[in-house]
């Protein structure tokens, strides 16, 4: 599975993407409690969108080794 974490979310991970193998489906949520270095990003899960194959998720959505996951936190500009 191809993890890629945009802006604050590489912050709070220490990457820009990993790759992880994932050998049965479990939830996004379930998927990151087993994994110590994704565990900021729970820290944050009401603010951050995630998409799993480029359409939104939400933590409850079951993900699979075949997914490609991103991690967009908030922005802003102007």
């Amino acid at each position: 599975m191809k993890l890629l974490f945009f802006a604050q979310a590489a912050d709070w991970v220490g990457t820009k993407k990993l790759e992880i193998h994932l050998e049965n489906p479990l939830s996004l949520e379930e998927f990151i409690k087993k994994v110590p270095e994704l565990a900021p990003i729970l820290k944050h899960k009401k603010i951050i969108k995630v998409s799993k194959n480029q359409e939104f998720i939400n933590f409850q959505t079951e993900i699979q080794d075949s997914d490609e996951i991103a991690f967009l936190p908030p922005v802003s500009g102007g």
